[in-house]
């Protein structure tokens, strides 16, 4: 239940995220003219949707994550600043001898945190991190945002993307990879004639795992192929052709009630079932919560029983029913969170396995109707 403050909190956070939605604005032509490097891992259709009609409005979770986010490539920052690189502006990180980095200060927008600011304090010896690096070609549709671009003394340029999830990965998403190649291609085209350029993943699982993933630039057929695939995000975004439909795991998050993929879209394009599915169905939803009910009952006449039982075995009769207690050791598991921190990824990838996929049933109900309108 929502209280004062935490509506408060949730009403902050929105604040918070429109300045941080302003940051990543910086491009020398509109963002939703071009594909950006965060969408090309992503269904073309859903990103031209929101481009037209906007995001749906994030939760008070999603607000959370992604202030957190923020937060890790905050502290990402601070460690490269104890480690000796010096924090610079964006347009300062490809001419700057290093060791240097940009990045990493989003979470100083709200403050007011300014480049002139960050200059007079590092006068000062005050050291922030900075804004992101943005970088586009519009000529090509592309352009890129970056979290953090690090330059050593010999002028090699390391991109870190940092990302924050609950999973425990082995090897990082698709569209991670396409983000970060994206990058790194944008990057080779404006950095000095034969820099040597990476990129990694920084990945924080949960709370304390945290994992790098490389990531090589592109080669010329990949180069090629990011950017034919930005050329028709961006076209979809314009509004010249239909953004291509790709179902993914982000359909659950997209509210776009022209594509079938999505939930939305799922009930408007909804069909009646036969009478004789519908009324398995509503029995499906009777005998379901029937079944519910005897198991809380169950639940709490068992209970009685092993109150009365205890720790120890118990054999007894009870009319015509034999009963038994017997004390269950408990299962030895393995923390596959920690075992990532123990040992290589490719390890982990070889002991691991996927159990057989099934059909997911969902009986929802639908929401009430709006009220005809007598105009």
């Amino acid at each position: 239940m929502k209280t004062r403050t935490t509506e408060w909190a949730e009403r902050m956070l929105r604040k918070i995220s429109e300045i941080a939605s302003a940051a990543i604005n910086r491009f020398s032509v509109p963002r939703n003219t071009i594909s950006t490097a965060s969408a090309q891992g992503h269904c073309a259709f859903k990103t031209a949707y929101e481009a037209k009609h906007g995001s749906p409005e994030f939760d008070f979770a999603s607000l959370t994550r992604f202030r957190v986010g923020h937060a890790f490539e905050f502290d990402i920052a601070t460690r490269l600043i104890a480690g000796g690189f010096v924090p610079v502006e964006p347009d300062e990180i490809l001419t700057h001898p290093g060791p240097c980095f940009c990045g990493g200060g989003d979470l100083l927008d709200v403050c007011g945190v300014t480049a002139n600011i960050r200059k007079s304090l590092k006068a000062n010896g005050v050291l922030l991190p900075t804004e992101q690096l943005t970088l586009d070609i519009p000529a090509d549709d592309i352009g890129a945002n970056y979290d953090i671009v690090v330059k050593a003394p010999n002028g090699s340029f390391m991109v870190w993307e940092c990302k924050t999830t609950e999973d425990t990965l082995t090897i990082p998403r698709d569209e991670w990879v396409s983000q970060v190649k994206t990058q790194l291609g944008l990057l080779r085209h404006f950095a000095p004639e034969g820099s040597v350029i990476r990129g990694a993943v920084y990945c924080r699982m949960g709370n304390s795992i945290e994992q790098d993933f490389e990531i090589a630039p592109p080669n010329e057929k990949e180069w090629a192929d990011l950017k034919a695939r930005a050329q028709h995000i961006a076209q979809a975004k314009r509004g010249e052709v239909e953004g291509a439909k790709e179902p993914s795991h982000f359909c659950g998050f997209c509210h776009a009630a022209t594509c079938q993929y999505s939930p939305a879209g799922r009930a408007a394009n909804s069909f009646p079932l036969p009478k004789d599915v519908q009324q398995a169905v509503e029995n499906f939803i009777t005998t379901k919560d029937i079944a519910d009910s005897y198991a809380k009952e169950a639940e709490r006449h068992k209970k009685k029983l092993l109150d009365y039982a205890g720790d120890e075995r118990m054999t007894a009769k009870a009319g015509k029913y034999l009963v038994m207690a017997s004390p269950i050791p408990g299962r030895v598991t393995i923390s596959t969170k920690k075992l990532a921190t123990m040992v290589s990824p490719s390890i982990l990838e070889a002991c691991s396995s996927k159990g057989n996929g099934y059909m997911k049933v969902e009986v929802k109900p639908l929401p009430d109707e709006p009220p005809a309108s007598n105009a």
